[in-house]
Parts: structure tokens; sequence; C-alpha cells
């Protein structure tokens, strides 16, 4: 299985009452979550295909509703967290990371507010997104090393590649298609509500040649592009 599947939720449930029409698009229903994750085995063996599960943004039902959907189908996900909303009304806490920890599952970085990393004003801000929400989300777990980082809003350029090539061993975006390895840059799908859990058989289909071809061109794209910082370099770390 060279090439994998990962599929991206944020949310499960009811959005949020303050969820704008963008982000309760790619809320997942929980009878839709159930549909999908329980088609997942047979799609993964008939494929022959690995398919990963990833959440971003640290929403509560990753721990009150996906958590338990998982754990009673034997299925493992990596849930990545805006360090900057632990503890508020709605997103996870400390005790939850935890949790999800010894549950089996995996805690990764989505940064600390869940701003567009190509254009941060300066390096103050920075270094709270890459560093400081590392860094916090590493003492919540008591010393558990974060090893993976999801790019907000999936948006990078080269500058942002070699920032977080510096802190963290696994970098995810939401560039779509299958990823092609579990290193570098490690392409997802982002689940919208008008996927059913038949879209699963479509997305896990190999990509053609023309596609490939799309694809390669499109990152490259996006390594080469530049944010809008001025008078400052994001750098490495």
């Amino acid at each position: 299985m060279a090439e994998r599947l990962v599929l991206i939720f944020h949310g499960i449930g009811e959005p949020h009452v303050w969820a704008d029409a963008a982000e309760r698009r790619v809320w997942c229903a929980t009878e839709e979550f159930i549909s999908i994750v329980d088609a997942l085995p047979e799609v993964s063996e008939r494929r022959q295909m690995a398919i990963d599960i990833t959440f971003d943004d640290g929403n509560v039902s990753d721990y009150e509703i996906a958590l338990p959907a998982l754990r009673a189908r034997g299925l493992k996900a990596t849930f990545f967290v805006c360090a900057g909303r632990l503890g508020q009304a709605g997103y996870l806490e400390a005790d939850h990371l935890r949790g999800l920890v010894d549950a089996g599952m995996t805690v990764g970085s989505h940064g600390w507010d869940h701003v567009d990393w190509r254009d941060l004003p300066d390096r103050a801000v920075a270094d709270r997104e890459l560093v400081l929400a590392k860094d916090v989300l590493e003492d919540a777990l008591r010393g558990r090393p974060i090893d993976a980082v999801a790019l907000p809003f999936g948006s990078y350029d080269r500058h942002v590649l070699k920032a977080v090539s510096g802190l963290f061993d696994l970098v995810y975006s939401c560039d779509g298609g299958l990823a092609e390895s579990t290193t570098g840059l490690i392409a997802r799908e982002c689940f919208s509500t008008s996927w059913t859990a038949a879209s699963l058989w479509n997305l896990a289909s190999r990509r053609s040649l023309r596609e490939n071809i799309r694809r390669a061109l499109a990152i490259g794209y996006k390594v080469n592009r530049f944010g809008r910082r001025s008078g400052w370099s994001l750098g490495s770390y």
C-alpha cells in the first residue's frame, strides 16, 4: 500500500453556533461520520490502500463523538489542534488531549490562532504560531513530543515549508488526491457536506497520469509562490 488516502474532518455533529457558512460546509453530521468510518475497512481492502483519518482545529466533538466511534471500531486517527483554542468553549481541553493519546491516538499542531502562515505579519506572531503552539501542546501532553503539523487552510510556500521542516517530521496539506508516502508533504482530502460513504470509493481510486501531472504542477506553484509578507522573512526554525 504505497499510496494512502488521508481524510480530514473539521468537526462532527452540530457546528458551532458561531461557525460561518464556509466552516459549516466541512462539518460532518454524526450519522454520516459513522457511515464513513464503517465503510473504511472494506474500501481499504478492496482498493488495497491504507486510509488514514485526521481532524483539524481541535473541536470538542473530536473527543466526545469521534473518539468513541473510532475506539469502537479499532481505528486510529491524528488530531491537529490549535493551541490557542485549548480550553475555550467548544474546543478541546488539555485533559482531552491526554485522553486521546491514552486511547492510542496522535496529537499534532495546527498552529495557535488558525491563520494563514504565508501572511504572518512579523517574527513574534510566527514564533507563537509555530513554536509556542508546539510547546503548549507538548506541555499539555506532559512532555510527549509533537512531531506532526497540519498547515492552516492548507496554505504554504517554500518559506513556510522550510520553517516547519525544522520543527516537525510530518507536514500535512489539504492538496487533495492520494498521499504518495509517509514523509514530506502529505496530501489530504477534506470532508465536505457533499460527501457520502460512497464517495470513499472514488477518493480511493488511482490517479491517471494526467491527474498526477496536474497535481504536481499545482503543488509546484504553491511551493514557489510568495506570501504577502514585507520587511522580514519566515526563514527557518
